[in-house]
């Protein structure tokens, strides 16, 4: 069996619930990977340790005191979803074109499953 280190078990259920409480405002992220997950450090007085620690490893001390918080960075693909699912046409929030009806317009900008992300 696999064995998860609670620290990283702890990020990503953070990283879960960012992604959750986005989709509840009915926005897609479309490009989520690793890279645009980003760890901000909790916000703690300093401890005067009397060790020198490597920078290496004082991001590991740190990482293991679960000292990080997780943020979901890089919306510039992110989508605003007015309407039915992610799965189905939907309309975005985006301006109608010159002469477009609201049915054209949301055919035009329909999501297909290849558009979540």
């Amino acid at each position: 069996s696999l064995r998860v280190d609670p620290a990283v078990r702890k990020i990503l259920f953070e990283i879960a619930s960012g992604v959750k409480h986005i989709h509840s405002l009915r926005i897609v992220h479309r490009d989520l990977k690793p890279q645009n997950i980003l760890l901000a450090k909790k916000t703690k007085r300093k401890s005067k340790v009397a060790q020198a620690v490597t920078e290496e490893d004082q991001v590991y001390i740190t990482f293991k005191a679960e000292a990080y918080i997780p943020k979901i960075s890089d919306m510039g693909l992110g989508k605003q979803l007015v309407g039915q699912s992610s799965f189905g046409f939907s309309n975005f929030n985006t301006s109608l074109g010159p002469g477009l009806s609201q049915n054209q317009a949301s055919t035009i900008a329909g999501a297909g499953p290849g558009s979540v992300g």
